[in-house]
């Protein structure tokens, strides 16, 4: 995080910054080193029983989903014309019948939605018009390399797209982010951020010793996602130590109802007794966990405002209350070999549960 504000601070770094599109779904395709063949597939080409697809009829034959079939076959039709080298992977954003005019503050654009987000682009941008003209359209992110599909290996994570050859079948781009300057911080902004990481750091000397006690209790651990997943789909992003105990007795007495025998009833209330009694115990060490927590998805959220002026597109969350504009799903940071996904948890993370439960 220091790393990111610096980042944004100064307009220069040494991190591979990249955002995520929220597609579907993850296309695999190029070259495939066992023959020279023109191939698609899904993340199943990374399956211990590798499948790589490189005719209609294969497709056919080995996709259980109609949808996700044509959507291969259009991949396999139009992807060698932009003269891919090697293996790729990327997001597939749209096909020609996925594709729909839209209306966004009285601007004629051009919308898809592979998956949560709704993207639009005016069509008298030069990238809406490449959009309307492409019969399919793609973000690539990662290249590999090896001598057989079972032995492929990422060789980058940050795929530049610009070597690919233009062609108006295939919209096409990478994650990748060559330009800080729309999301550059002034002082005023950078310093708040900078004094919350401190603070963060300070903090995590004091966790630190917890979590090893707290990773041993197994009882505690199963109710502790799900326990932030629930608070976050109810919209809140706060968590205390008197939630976690809430959740805990709610969670446990659902299942002692649904207990007949009175045996099995009393051990699963002791066993109840001493997670609610651990969390009372350690109350002052979880409330020091969750305060980082919330530092921490608090600077992240402030990096992700400025990140977010970056996008060329308009993005929208579509649900029964209509067309919301939203953010984009998240960034990439990869820095020392390591990648770190930044992502708004109360907003897309929630959608995305939404649309997909």
């Amino acid at each position: 995080l220091r790393d990111i504000v610096e980042s944004l601070r100064t307009g220069t770094t040494g991190m591979g910054v990249s955002t995520t599109w929220d597609g579907k779904p993850a296309v695999v395709c190029g070259l495939n080193p066992e023959n020279g063949k023109v191939f698609v597939s899904t993340k199943s080409a990374f399956s211990k029983t590798v499948k790589a697809y490189h005719t209609e009829a294969e497709i056919r034959a080995g996709m259980e989903i109609p949808d996700l079939a044509n959507k291969l076959i259009d991949c396999l039709r139009h992807l060698p014309k932009i003269g891919i080298k090697g293996v790729l992977q990327g997001d597939l954003m749209f096909t020609s019948d996925t594709k729909k005019p839209i209306t966004v503050d009285g601007i004629n654009c051009i919308g898809f939605q592979p998956n949560t987000i709704l993207y639009t682009v005016p069509v008298s941008s030069p990238i809406g018009q490449s959009v309307a003209r492409a019969k399919i359209g793609i973000v690539f992110h990662t290249a590999y390399s090896g001598s057989t599909m079972s032995s492929l290996s990422a060789t980058t994570f940050n795929f530049n797209a610009k070597q690919l050859k233009k062609n108006a079948d295939v919209w096409f781009t990478d994650p990748n982010v060559y330009d800080l300057t729309p999301a550059l911080l002034k002082p005023n902004e950078s310093d708040p951020m900078l004094k919350s990481i401190s603070e963060c750091e300070a903090l995590a000397k004091v966790v630190a010793p917890f979590l090893t006690t707290l990773l041993a209790r197994k009882d505690i651990m199963e109710s502790l996602m799900p326990y932030i997943n629930g608070t976050i789909n109810g919209g809140l992003a706060q968590f205390t130590a008197k939630g976690l105990s809430l959740y805990v007795k709610t969670r446990f007495e659902k299942d002692i109802n649904k207990l007949k025998s009175e045996k099995g009833k009393e051990a699963k209330t002791e066993t109840m007794n001493k997670a609610l009694n651990f969390i009372d115990a350690y109350e002052k060490q979880f409330t020091s966990l969750f305060t980082l927590h919330n530092k921490i998805a608090n600077v992240k959220e402030m990096i992700l405002t400025k990140l977010h002026g970056i996008s060329q597109f308009g993005h929208f969350f579509v649900d029964g209350d209509g067309i919301q504009p939203t953010d984009p799903e998240g960034f990439v940071i990869a820095r020392s070999g390591r990648v770190v996904k930044l992502v708004n948890r109360l907003r897309f993370s929630r959608q995305n549960r939404k649309v997909n439960q």
